[in-house]
């Protein structure tokens, strides 16, 4: 008999959500894309409000370290600052809550390990295709990204967006690992929900405050913010250290969920 937990399955049984996902962040890129030439003109007068906020404001969000009307310093504001790994955070949290939490919660999770198929391959499989999922949502950010830059003549290169886009799915699979981990530990999606949103916000606040307070400084590199937040990716390319670090912690929490999950006692 084959288990009825495969990675093709999961990702059928979150097709037509994932169209509607995928659908939301091609008119949100679309939507950017269609302001910028307006931004472009006016890049003067945006200069100059942006020079006019105070220096705590623009130096939380990072708006004294970019050209904001240059095509890449737009983009980096607009999208991959924070609204593209918001919602990547959202989607990656929601999937990673669920994968075990929502059938425990409904008692099918009993019959689903009725199966032949081990907690560890279960974990496995079903975050597997969670991050398969996120991971074509940051397709289709980096496909309409690079299709409307090249309409609007915007200089970004595709390797610049790629690049962008990595650190947006690494990030999105720590927090969905977090989440992940969560739910196997306590069974509960709204928990595992809820935590794992709540360290993302914390992890946000520590990175952004601490270029103001000295005293938050020693801790920014606990956050992931820190290691997504380094360097120009839409210019520079990857960043090793960040994408290196955003990827081991995925991994660990990811094996850390397995390893909760196969020694939790399901009974009851």
């Amino acid at each position: 008999m084959t288990a009825p937990v495969t990675v093709a399955r999961t990702v059928r049984d979150h097709r037509r959500a994932l169209l509607w996902w995928g659908l939301g962040i091609v008119a949100f890129v679309v939507l950017h894309l269609l302001v910028y030439p307006t931004v472009a003109d006016q890049g003067a007068e945006f200069d100059r409000l942006i020079e006019s906020y105070p220096e705590p404001l623009k130096a939380v969000f990072g708006l004294d370290e970019i050209d904001y009307a240059s095509p890449a310093g737009y983009l980096d504001s607009e999208l991959f600052s924070f609204m593209g790994p918001l919602i990547l955070l959202i989607f990656a949290v929601g999937q990673g809550a669920k994968a075990t939490a929502a059938q425990e919660e409904s008692k099918r999770l009993d019959l689903l390990l009725a199966n032949p198929i081990s907690r560890v391959r279960l974990i496995a499989e079903k975050h597997g295709a969670a991050l398969g999922m996120t991971a074509f949502l940051c397709v289709v950010m980096l496909a309409a990204l690079w299709i409307g830059t090249e309409a609007q003549d915007m200089d970004v290169g595709v390797v610049g967006i790629a690049a962008a886009s990595v650190g947006v799915f690494l990030l999105a699979a720590v927090y969905g690992g977090l989440a992940l981990t969560i739910g196997a530990l306590v069974g509960k999606k709204g928990v595992a929900t809820g935590v794992a949103s709540a360290a993302a916000v914390a992890a946000f606040l520590i990175h952004t405050l601490g270029r103001l307070a000295s005293w938050l400084e020693p801790v920014r590199p606990l956050s992931p913010f820190y290691y997504y937040d380094r360097g120009n990716p839409l210019v520079d390319g990857l960043d090793l250290l960040g994408v290196g670090v955003l990827a081991a912690a995925a991994i660990v929490l990811w094996g850390l969920a397995g390893l909760a999950f196969d020694r939790r006692d399901l009974a009851g």
